[in-house]
């Protein structure tokens, strides 16, 4: 009696070396791509920004409407709603009284605004708030237009708890206008 002849399992196949090269380039250009963003998440937020803390609002922040205006520059779909993320606010210091240790600062300043998004076709209303008081804070607004952003706005004047303390700005809404 004869047996039939046994077949011997094929192992299976190994990739070779170009597979491994090609998943080497891959998973690098995949961590550029992520350490890329994360810098530009990190260095890119310049919503806040550090004054000499302060408290109490008495301003509100309506534009002024003064002097020149800055162009509106940017990429995107002409008319789209901007984001509130294109809008960055800093702090600009204009005065600042402290008094003996520890018994807080009184600070005036203005929120300085830059944009930079889709170009504008309406005018739009960007609401702010300010943190980092003593008094807990306010909220501002001016106008954004295709003409561009105001040269000046609302003066605050504020209390701080000390010379150390971080005014904080930051866009909350952006409404049509």
């Amino acid at each position: 009696m004869a047996y039939p002849p046994q077949r011997r399992p094929v192992p299976a196949r190994r990739h070779g070396r170009s597979h491994r090269i090609l998943w080497l380039v891959l998973g690098g250009v995949l961590g550029l791509v992520l350490v890329i963003a994360l810098v530009t998440m990190f260095l890119g937020d310049g919503s806040t920004a550090t004054g000499d803390g302060a408290a109490g609002a008495n301003g509100g922040g309506a534009a002024d409407g003064g002097g020149g205006v800055p162009t509106v520059t940017g990429a995107g779909i002409a008319g789209a709603r901007p984001a509130p993320e294109s809008v960055t606010l800093t702090v600009r210091v204009t005065e600042k009284k402290c008094y003996g240790n520890g018994n807080g600062c009184a600070v005036s300043f203005r929120p300085v605004a830059e944009y930079a998004g889709p170009e504008l076709s309406t005018e739009w209303t960007v609401t702010y708030e300010v943190t980092g008081v003593e008094s807990g804070g306010g909220t501002g607004q001016f106008l954004l237009s295709p003409e561009g952003l105001p040269s000046t706005l609302k003066e605050w004047h504020v209390r701080t708890k000390g010379k150390s303390a971080r005014i904080t700005l930051r866009v909350t809404d952006v409404e049509p206008g």
